[in-house]
């Protein structure tokens, strides 16, 4: 399954890495010996297999779904995720207005947790490489990122606010999760992201959004507790 490609993903480039493994898609195998070796060729197959669905999925886009109306729309689209710009000024216009400032320290709060582990933590640990330095003979409809790709980052952020909207039972969930979509769609129809860096990223999001939200709930349930 395509969850079971991103567990190997981040086992694999552990032990890849602890064996001075530096190269993608092209390791030096004698630096590496007993259990490591065939946890490691165990890994190479689903990492493989992983990463031609990856390139299938977005080949397919690319051949099949690519359009004028989508070369204009989604280079905006994804303009909207960059930095997390339309999830920040939400948060920032949900903390302006007092009827919904408690929301917005719950979505500012999903927006750090899953920008911690996403950027911080995933993106150079698993340190993999954009899928158009794989085929650089796609032609970029925006400006190359120049980070690491595992995992997205946009699609991360999007669903962190989507999850905490949903966890309130606040019913901006529903655009914000259809522009989420949108946003995650683009990085691939943009040939900046692997569908399997959208997904970690979507799950990432999703789980900071839980944390935020119970996290919050946990804090005013102990302040209510104390008077």
């Amino acid at each position: 399954t395509t969850f079971s490609y991103i567990i190997c993903w981040l086992l694999g480039y552990v032990i890849l890495l602890r064996c001075e493994v530096n190269v993608l898609f092209g390791y030096k195998l004698d630096t590496i010996s007993g259990y490591d070796r065939f946890l490691t060729s165990r890994l190479f197959l689903y990492i493989g297999e992983g990463f031609h669905m990856d390139m299938t999925i977005l080949n397919f886009i690319q051949n099949h779904l690519r359009s004028t109306v989508g070369d204009h729309l989604f280079p905006v689209i994804t303009a909207l995720g960059n930095a997390g710009l339309v999830w920040l000024a939400l948060a920032a216009v949900l903390l302006i207005l007092p009827r919904t400032r408690k929301l917005g320290l719950v979505v500012t709060a999903a927006l750090v947790l899953e920008a911690i582990p996403c950027n911080l933590i995933l993106k150079p640990l698993v340190a993999r490489a954009r899928p158009f330095t794989v085929n650089p003979a796609v032609e970029l409809l925006i400006t190359k990122p120049t980070d690491f790709s595992f995992p997205s980052g946009h699609t991360s952020a999007s669903f962190a606010v989507v999850s905490a909207l949903f966890f309130r039972k606040e019913r901006l969930w529903i655009p914000a999760g259809i522009l989420a979509a949108l946003i995650a769609f683009s990085r691939l129809y943009l040939y900046v992201h692997y569908p399997t860096d959208v997904l970690a990223g979507a799950l990432v999001g999703i789980l900071a959004g839980w944390i935020a939200v119970k996290g919050t709930e946990a804090i005013q349930v102990r302040r209510h507790a104390k008077i």
